[in-house]
C-alpha cells in the first residue's frame, strides 16, 4: 500500500477510475495522505488501516467482516434480491 497525496492521489484516481467504468478504490486517509488500494469484484478485500491518530492505526479485516455480516446477520429476503437467480440467464 503506497501513500498518495489526497488531492492528486485518492480523489483524482477514484474520479478517473469511476468515470472510465473502472475499479472501486479503498482509500483510508492519514492527514493529507491517502493509502490507495484498488479493488475488483471477486477478489479478497485487503485489511485496511483505520487511523485513530495521525501516527496510530488499527487494521480493519474487511473481507472477514463482510463475510460474517453476509452469512450471519444480513436478512435472507434481502440476500435473494442481490444474489443471481437460476432462472435469469442474464445473471451469472
Amino acid at each position: 500500500m503506497e501513500p498518495r497525496n489526497r488531492e492528486c492521489g485518492a480523489t483524482a484516481l477514484g474520479r478517473r477510475l469511476s468515470a472510465e467504468g473502472g475499479w472501486p478504490t479503498l482509500s483510508p486517509f492519514r492527514g493529507a495522505v491517502a493509502y490507495v488500494e484498488v479493488a475488483a469484484v471477486g477478489e479478497t478485500l485487503p485489511d485496511m488501516p483505520i487511523f485513530l491518530k495521525p501516527e496510530f492505526y488499527v487494521l480493519a479485516p474487511l473481507e472477514e467482516t463482510y463475510r460474517i455480516t453476509w452469512e450471519d446477520f444480513f436478512p435472507a429476503p434481502m440476500k435473494r434480491l442481490l444474489e443471481p437467480s437460476a432462472g435469469n440467464p442474464g445473471e451469472t
